[in-house]
């Protein structure tokens, strides 16, 4: 039996909208019970989605809170998701800026699984998968910073994977290339309109629900993918 097969509780943080509402909604109708922590609530509701407001860049309340609410839901999988983009290059970054960025897009998520694995240890079998980037292992312009968090969650995600696993946790890295969403919609650039130039959100969620879905023996270390044409434009 595949995990998928029997109903999960799923944590999934930055889950208001774009990949993690769309990896909730997927979920949720496969009739899992979805936990969404996000600043403000999702865009769209589900009988099998709840919605605690947490800011996960708030690393104190973060690390207080997730393992109450893991206990509470009973969760068995995360997917940490969360992160707030921002780009230019690095002189144009104060020492405060590359302070916070790095705290929201590499920190918080480390905070985040160090809550919950504890939890999710104690589990028959249990999933981390953290949502990183294929700007780890192709960088862009303007991007250094960026790029710095998503190569650091590679590396975090390479040796928890090495910690956890003989507890039975499965972790798992998705490095999705660009994804069409608000994502972009501060930066002045997005990518490519046709649908061969973008991922779309809900192909990220499939690749969350093929990794939740495998056998409980096979571990998807780092899943990379990208859309057919790599096409950016000014927005």
């Amino acid at each position: 039996m595949s995990l998928i097969d029997r109903k999960r509780s799923i944590l999934i943080t930055g889950g208001s909208k774009g990949i993690g509402l769309a990896s909730a909604t997927r979920l949720a109708n496969q009739d899992h019970n979805v936990v969404i922590l996000s600043r403000t609530p999702p865009l769209v509701s589900h009988d099998n989605m709840s919605w605690i407001e947490v800011d996960v860049s708030n690393l104190e309340k973060t690390e207080k809170h997730l393992p109450v609410i893991a206990k509470d839901h009973n969760i068995d999988a995360l997917v940490s998701n969360a992160g707030h983009p921002s780009f230019g290059n690095i002189e144009e970054w104060s020492a405060q800026q590359i302070s916070n960025h790095l705290r929201t897009n590499l920190v918080s998520h480390m905070v985040v699984t160090s809550a919950l694995i504890p939890h999710l240890r104690s589990q028959k079998s249990s999933d981390v998968i953290l949502m990183g980037s294929i700007s780890a292992v192709k960088p862009g312009k303007k991007a250094s910073v960026y790029i710095a968090a998503k190569a650091g969650l590679k590396g975090f995600a390479s040796a928890l994977r090495y910690e956890a696993s003989s507890k039975g946790v499965r972790v798992s890295l998705l490095q999705p290339g660009m994804v069409l969403t608000d994502f972009y919609k501060t930066q002045g650039f997005a990518p490519g309109p046709k649908d061969t130039e973008h991922l779309k959100p809900d192909d990220v969620a499939q690749m969350v629900e093929h990794v939740l879905s495998a056998p409980p023996w096979v571990v998807f270390d780092e899943c990379t993918f990208s859309p057919l044409n790599h096409v950016v434009r000014k927005s």
